[in-house]
């Protein structure tokens, strides 16, 4: 019988394959051992860990072969939990001590890091217990000799149906299997199996409750990835108007960068830059692909939290940096110093980094940066030194006062100093930004202008801070939208003091992909939009359509209204009068043209393509 399942959409696409199902299959038991048993459990335990290691060299270079260096660093970060001598010593005691087997003494080492995590407030450290959890579930299962093993015939399509799943799980699978799609019960967008999922392009679909208890394995399932729904035995009639979805929107997507290429620029001339925000260095060719005018915002965090035991080494910093430009020049590329600190902090910090009981409001990112400046020294030669090479802009994030911009900029000079008594070749003036994400920093942009020569409003923050609601708090999501009238207000103030100081703009937030909100971005006169490279030519192609005059009127009238849903509905009601048809009907009929000969043709089992769209 035929099964909707509803759920969140991690990655796009359509798929569809037989089901895989893969349930937990690591059971630790305690056992009791003699003391003369003692030596032989920790030989044992070695061997593991060798044998885990060597499984997940392997993986990291095929994922490395596969998507480039930059995806592979999320199992070299795996590498270094291996060889965490805290871990590797705790259980290795704890099986002379308490003379218990290997696979239980992990299980109570991964029992105690669960209650850690779960005091941690910070959220991407939170998802990065998934990968301490998977470690230790691979050296039990090697211990134990149990590992995924799915069963299908050779080439036939499957789709990955678990409660959980690893980044080496899915890579590991997908060298056994044809995945056409991925279906989970705990997953986020910002998870790594996510992120992995969209640099596949494997559908895949999160949030389902009890998923292995509605599918059987063996079933054709259907994965919308776009929408969040999940069909299991689908019809022939669904499967076909499926498969018509995926011509239509791979077609569609063609087409939109077709006709966004160049410039966006409004109707009546007003011109808005589009820039990416990446993560990885290999993404600067999709970045391209859809039309970036530069990199608005490289993430820099992942260079350390990869080597946990130890901080990156600055030609580690500057090789990438390097890269980065060389794969862009001419265009710009803005690095934003390591937003670390908090609860994200490597374990070779945490001397000197203590708990702290509100750590998003703590000691973090540029604060950290004063207090501890040998860190950041290597990140900021690398900087300057690969500015050689290219258009690179420093972003300084997380700072609330002027006087954090004065202390930063006497930091950065005497890093130049260093590098100058080094014979080094570098940039000594590479433009210099700040996040504005914080609300005092909104209020002080017009004293900034003999400082740094950008400002790049981190719109995601500045939401959380100025309505005290926490984002991704799923019973507060009505609160945190950019419709309220006092946080426009305060977005207005901060654009134009930097206009009034000479200072460029860049919003780098979630808002500068929400339709409703592109057009008050416009209508404030913000110059530049940064966002993830696949939005790019559906808001190019959005702004192309619009007038500066008439989102100029809109903004204004935004602006006296008291509240965000009145706010929220007044863009809904201008864009649905505006685009009657839809904002992009003239491309969705050409789409629809080219499509509807094809449509009706019956699908190749498993075949798959990537489609996004806004």
């Amino acid at each position: 019988m035929t099964r909707i399942l509803r759920g969140v959409a991690i990655s796009p696409g359509v798929g569809r394959g037989k089901a895989v199902l893969l349930a937990a299959q690591v059971v630790a038991v305690p056992l009791k051992l003699s003391q003369e048993d003692v030596q032989e459990e920790i030989r044992r335990f070695q061997q593991a860990l060798a044998q885990s290691k060597k499984q997940l060299k392997e993986i990291r270079d095929h994922l490395a072969r596969m998507l480039g260096k930059g995806h592979a660093l999320i199992l070299d970060a795996q590498l270094h939990l291996l060889e965490d001598p805290a871990i590797v010593r705790t259980v290795r005691d704890r099986i002379a001590s308490q003379y218990i087997n290997a696979e239980w003494a992990l299980e109570l080492v991964l029992r105690e890091l669960h209650q850690k995590f779960q005091a941690i407030s910070d959220t991407y450290l939170q998802e990065r217990w998934s990968d301490v959890r998977d470690v230790i579930r691979r050296v039990q299962s090697n211990l134990m000799g149990t590992r995924h093993q799915p069963v299908l015939e050779p080439g036939e399509a499957a789709v990955l149906v678990a409660d959980e799943l690893a980044p080496s799980d899915v890579i590991e699978l997908t060298r056994q299997l044809q995945v056409r799609g991925i279906v989970l019960t705990q997953a986020s967008p910002t998870s790594h199996v996510a992120i992995l999922s969209r640099s596949m392009g494997i559908p895949a679909v999160a949030s389902i409750e009890n998923v292995l208890d509605q599918v059987t394995s063996g079933q054709e399932v259907l994965v919308d990835g776009y929408d969040g729904i999940v069909i299991v035995a689908p019809t022939p009639l669904q499967v076909r108007e499926y498969e018509g979805k995926r011509r239509y929107f791979k077609q569609h997507l063609r087409l939109l960068v077709e006709a966004s290429r160049g410039p966006a620029r409004t109707l009546d001339g007003y011109p808005v830059s589009l820039m990416a925000n990446i993560e990885f260095v290999e993404e600067c060719h999709r970045a391209i692909t859809y039309g970036a005018e530069g990199i608005g915002l490289f993430r820099s965090e992942y260079l350390y939290l990869k080597t946990p035991n130890r901080l990156p080494t600055e030609e580690e910093h500057y090789e990438v940096y390097r890269r980065l430009v060389e794969l862009m020049k001419p265009r710009p590329v803005v690095v934003r110093t390591a937003d670390l600190g908090a609860d994200k902090v490597p374990g070779v910090w945490r001397d000197f980094h203590p708990r702290e009981p509100n750590p998003a409001l703590g000691l973090r990112a540029v604060r950290l940066a004063l207090k501890k400046q040998e860190i950041w020294e290597a990140q900021l030669a690398a900087m300057l030194r690969a500015a050689a090479h290219g258009d690179l802009r420093i972003l300084v994030p997380f700072v609330a006062t002027v006087e954090e911009v004065v202390e930063f900029l006497d930091m950065l000079e005497d890093v130049r100093q260093r590098l100058r008594r080094s014979g080094a070749t570098f940039r000594p003036d590479p433009p210099v930004g700040i996040m504005v994400e914080i609300p005092s920093m909104a209020r002080l942009v017009r004293h900034l202008g003999d400082l740094v020569q950008f400002i790049s409003i981190g719109t995601n923050d500045l939401i959380q801070f100025m309505l005290a609601v926490d984002r991704d708090h799923e019973g507060l999501r009505y609160l945190y939208k950019p419709y309220n009238p006092a946080f426009l207000k305060t977005l207005v103030e901060a654009i134009e003091q930097a206009r009034t100081v000479g200072l460029d703009v860049t919003i780098c937030g979630e808002m500068a992909w929400d339709i409703p909100s592109v057009p008050l971005l416009v209508g404030m006169g913000c110059p530049t939009l940064s966002m993830g490279p696949q939005w790019i030519p559906a808001i190019r192609f959005f702004i192309q359509e619009l007038r500066y005059a008439d989102v100029r009127k809109l903004l204004e009238r935004a602006l006296e209204m008291r509240m965000g849903m009145e706010v929220e509905e007044m863009l809904l009601e201008w864009i649905q009068r505006h685009f009657p048809e839809g904002i992009y009907h003239p491309l969705l009929r050409a789409t629809a043209a080219e499509v509807s000969e094809t449509a009706s043709a019956p699908a190749s089992d498993g075949e798959t393509y990537e489609w996004e769209r806004h």
